[in-house]
């Protein structure tokens, strides 16, 4: 897949592809900044075709962020046999490789979900979650009706929920719609002093789509992964959402050493 074409003033991108194998399709870009940001796919709008990368110029920065692109191919929500050892693996080589101090992650909806998911296997130190699902395993959503010709194929649910994945020390910025039919995924979220929950009342799933729609999703991500809460709050004033939680999210990185591996 080739780079997309800027957004006029922003830098080129030099975006490879480096693996494809047991259904995770990878692209690296390499920056000068002093953090590895993980960009997770969703799955796409066309259901018969492998997905690209997401939100490049976001994630990179504009290019100055070394960035991992991931995209479950599968559409299995990382449930595939080998994707969470092999995540885990490549994260901490690109990173530790890079001598990068920082890991962050970003996603929208099956991409959000598995941003959340890589702090359970890594260290990660903010997640940047636009609409993530809870679960999409059936004991613990049998409720939930969408995805469902995708959650089908899934032969083995290995993950119950992103509860078993989140931890104390990561900074989540979780954002969800209000309306009734995304309950299910957005109600179950807990907001802790690391975790803000940022509701939109008048939305659905379409979080990320909405934000970029008005201009400011580049704003908003970076607002986020830099702890800078009360742009956040400034740049989403006029919309007002609601916030829970996330009394920790505001400090900012300061890591001196690559991350290491959870599993």
């Amino acid at each position: 897949m080739r780079p997309p074409p800027s957004k006029a003033g922003s830098p080129a991108l030099d975006l490879r592809e480096i693996g494809h194998a047991r259904g995770l399709r990878t692209w690296l870009h390499r920056g000068d900044g002093d953090r590895l940001v993980v960009c997770f796919s969703g799955i796409g709008p066309d259901l018969s075709a492998a997905q690209g990368y997401d939100f490049p110029q976001i994630a990179t920065r504009n290019g100055q962020y070394t960035t991992l692109f991931v995209a479950d191919t599968e559409r299995s929500w990382l449930n595939g046999e080998g994707m969470l050892d092999d995540l885990a693996e490549q994260v901490t080589r690109i990173a530790a490789d890079a001598g990068l101090p920082i890991v962050q992650t970003l996603g929208y909806s099956m991409g959000a979900y598995c941003a959340l998911i890589l702090g359970g296997l890594v260290e990660v130190e903010c997640a940047v979650a636009y609409a993530p699902q809870f679960s999409i395993n059936p004991a613990v959503v049998p409720d939930e009706r969408r995805w469902r010709d995708l959650r089908h194929r899934i032969s083995q649910h290995r993950i119950r929920s992103v509860a078993d994945y989140l931890n104390a020390e990561t900074r989540y910025v979780v954002f969800h719609g209000g309306l009734p039919r995304d309950r299910l995924q957005r109600d179950p979220f807990v907001a802790t002093p690391n975790l803000m929950h940022v509701i939109f009342p008048e939305w659905g799933h379409s979080v990320a789509p909405a934000l970029r729609g008005r201009k400011i999703l580049d704003p908003v991500t970076w607002a986020c992964l830099d702890g800078n809460v009360e742009e956040l709050k400034q740049l989403l004033s006029p919309l007002s959402p609601t916030y829970h939680g996330g009394d920790l999210v505001g400090r900012r990185p300061n890591k001196s050493s690559p991350k290491t591996s959870r599993v």
